[in-house]
């Protein structure tokens, strides 16, 4: 599995220095120059790996503003933050903003590839070991022999074999996500991933885009 690294930096031989470092390890690296683009990128594929500068030049957002940006919705990818003009506090911060490691610039290239194996391998544990919980989840969910749980099953077994989208509901505490992986598990694109979008933080506009997309008129 080739992972995907995005690399947030102001300036432009870091990016290109770092993406060749990564990309000689046979890593798929793209690249960002400020927090605009580095949201937009994350937004139109999330990345395995980020590593993020401190400082993005005259940018309003710096980085560690940026790394807690990231944090709140993408818990799991890790970021590896750089900096060269870095104190023991900055990378203190770093690591209790969320950062998996802090970087010095000019930095050692073999300190990079370590920190970044060791990235890259971490979160794919930690994702891993949510699927499982979540997985276990499901099964403590359904498990019983009374007439409404078989009902249950046979409905989510009939309902994964549509290929269809539908529409789950029912009073909060019915682990309608739970019923809703367990459709993904047994439907026929159980290998993709499964997301979880939450719906409280977006607003209606930008939800409805982000879902379905906008209509384009050709006339």
């Amino acid at each position: 599995m080739a992972f995907d690294i995005l690399i947030v930096d102001d300036e432009q031989d870091i990016r290109e220095l770092v993406s060749g470092i990564l990309s000689d390890e046979g890593y798929i690296t793209r690249t960002a120059s400020c927090c605009v683009e580095a949201m937009k990128s994350i937004k139109e594929s999330q990345p395995h790996l980020i590593i993020l500068d401190v400082w993005l030049g005259e940018a309003e957002i710096d980085g560690l503003r940026l790394l807690n940006m990231i944090k709140t919705d993408n818990e799991f990818i890790p970021i590896i933050m750089m900096s060269g003009h870095g104190t023991i506090e900055t990378a203190v911060n770093s690591i209790k903003q969320g950062a998996y490691d802090f970087i010095e610039k000019p930095f050692d290239s073999n300190r990079l590839i370590l920190s970044v194996k060791k990235a890259v391998e971490m979160s794919s544990l930690k994702r891993e070991n949510e699927e499982l919980k979540a997985k276990a989840k499901i099964d403590d969910a359904i498990i019983g022999i009374s007439q409404k749980t078989n009902i249950l099953r046979n409905e989510i077994k009939r309902i994964s074999k549509l290929g269809k989208t539908c529409f789950i509901h029912g009073p909060v505490g019915s682990d309608k996500e739970g019923i809703a992986r367990e459709i993904h598990r047994q439907s026929e694109v159980s290998e993709l991933s499964f997301i979880v979008i939450n719906c409280q933080i977006y607003n209606q506009n930008q939800l409805e885009i982000d879902l379905f997309g906008l209509e384009v008129n050709d006339n």
